[in-house]
């Protein structure tokens, strides 16, 4: 009877606190948090926190309501009934029994629902409502968006790793990081893939999400970041599966953190200090040691990243003498027009989504969609065309490799032409091991590699003829620095 009672006492209560007001005000709430962060100016961030605070007012008010109503049912039943001291006891205990229905009551809701499940294929793909639950929102907002909390997560890291661990009482000498990077649908992602499964990297991956800075500490005290399940399209619908385990670097969140955003229009970041870059060679370490196969006991990895933000300080990346590079390209009208869908699929999918947009800022993705923001140096050239337009995104193309030219005659830079990875996958991967010194065998790697031809579709038309002249020139050139011997 205690049982029976405690479990309509906790469905009545839970019942009571997702009335249609909560939800609204919850909803509101999660909206003028993202929104204090994309404000541009002080009376629009005053507005927006002010709003939340009075949305977290209701909420508490709401959920103390719940409880409250949930307690005055409990305690009707003794006082109706008199229950005596040792009656009371016997029926406290017996409504305890109930607890395991907390934890089975989605499992029991969806046997009993299951002829009246939710078609999510009728949901639009990539929408944060049907990917995470306001609580894994706000923990995603509370970790990534105060600069505050991103500081301290990093310092509470380094303390954690080198106090209460073996690993991190010792400094990693051998570390020789790898950094890729190119424009965006240049086919960085499967050159991250393809050296990702040599088993010599380590790198960030979804698990670590959202404590990217903590990779060890969100490591040591979840489950989540072992990372296993099913894999996914990613929101690009462009064929790459991805599940937590897959590398995804979020070290843009470091940079974002330590240095700072340069003002303007476009996307842009003072040159790091010495001290910042300190800090760095100190979170690739915590990266490798997250990454270890024994926890601690196997530091031979090396860093890995895949950031194409990285144009605005490869430079500076490389005066590491250790570090190498290497710099994707993909035919400039191929990835116009890839980047020109892109961003057209994100704005449909995502502009009226506060999380999604959020979400993209923090991990400092603007790509495309809308909150694109091209490259500070690239500004001044896109002044007069919109994102919208193709050309657009191949003048972009011009200005990020016009800057990369110059990067990818450094010897310890190494160009790949994904249109000469995917027809000749074998021997491009092969000079790639042999550029950064691995010891593997490319035929299993070529695998990984799509060999379809995705340029075939005649999109010249698209584009002012100029610019693609322009760009082609500058592809030869590229080209031509992409046939150097390791």
């Amino acid at each position: 009877m205690g049982a029976l009672i405690g479990i309509s006492l906790f469905e009545i209560a839970a019942r009571a606190i997702r009335i249609q007001l909560a939800l609204t005000v919850i909803n509101n709430f999660e909206r003028y948090l993202f929104a204090h962060g994309e404000a541009t100016n002080d009376a629009d961030r005053q507005k927006a926190i002010t709003n939340a605070a009075l949305c977290l007012c209701i909420i508490i008010f709401l959920v103390s309501a719940g409880f409250g109503v949930a307690a005055l049912l409990f305690i009707a039943p003794a006082m109706v009934f008199t229950l005596s001291n040792q009656e009371f006891l016997f029926y406290s205990l017996a409504t305890l029994i109930s607890l395991p229905y907390i934890k089975l009551r989605p499992s029991i809701w969806r046997f009993f629902k299951k002829n009246q499940a939710t078609n999510f294929s009728n949901l639009p793909a990539g929408g944060s409502r049907s990917r995470y639950p306001f609580a894994s929102r706000l923990l995603h907002w509370l970790i990534l968006e105060p600069e505050p909390v991103r500081k301290i997560s990093f310092w509470i890291e380094t303390i954690y790793v080198t106090w209460f661990t073996s690993a991190g009482k010792q400094r990693l000498a051998d570390n020789a990081p790898v950094y890729v990077c190119g424009l965006a649908r240049s086919g960085t992602t499967i050159v991250l893939d393809v050296l990702h499964k040599t088993g010599v990297f380590a790198s960030t991956s979804y698990a670590d999400m959202p404590f990217v800075l903590a990779p060890n500490l969100w490591k040591s005290i979840t489950v989540s970041a072992k990372g296993s399940g099913r894999k996914l399209e990613r929101a690009h619908a462009d064929g790459l599966l991805i599940d937590q385990s897959s590398p995804e670097s979020f070290e843009e969140v470091f940079w974002r953190t330590y240095t700072e955003r340069n003002s303007g229009p476009g996307l842009g970041y003072c040159s790091p200090t010495a001290t910042t870059l300190e800090k760095f060679k100190r979170y690739q370490e915590l990266v490798i040691f997250s990454k270890s196969a024994a926890f601690g006991h196997n530091n031979s990895l090396r860093y890995l990243s895949k950031n194409n933000n990285n144009v605005l300080r490869l430079e500076v990346l490389l005066e590491d003498l250790k570090a190498r590079a290497v710099i994707v390209v993909r035919d400039p009208l191929a990835t116009a027009w890839s980047l020109f869908k892109q961003h057209k699929r994100f704005c449909d999918l995502f502009s009226d989504d506060h999380f999604d947009l959020a979400y993209l800022r923090w991990l400092g993705h603007h790509e495309f969609g809308a909150g694109h923001l091209p490259f500070d140096f690239s500004v001044e050239a896109l002044r007069s065309l919109k994102p919208l337009e193709p050309n657009y995104w191949l003048q972009y193309w011009i200005s990020v490799y016009d800057r990369l030219v110059h990067v990818a005659s450094n010897p310890r830079v190494c160009v790949v032409v994904h249109d000469h990875l995917c027809a000749d996958s074998i021997n491009q991967i092969d000079r790639i091991l042999q550029f950064l010194d691995i010891v593997a065998y490319p035929q299993n790697l070529a695998t990984m590699v799509n060999t379809t031809n995705r340029n075939h579709q005649v999109i010249d038309q698209y584009f002012d003829p100029n610019l693609a002249k322009y760009s082609a020139d500058l592809f030869e050139k590229i080209i031509s620095l992409s046939t150097k011997k390791y």
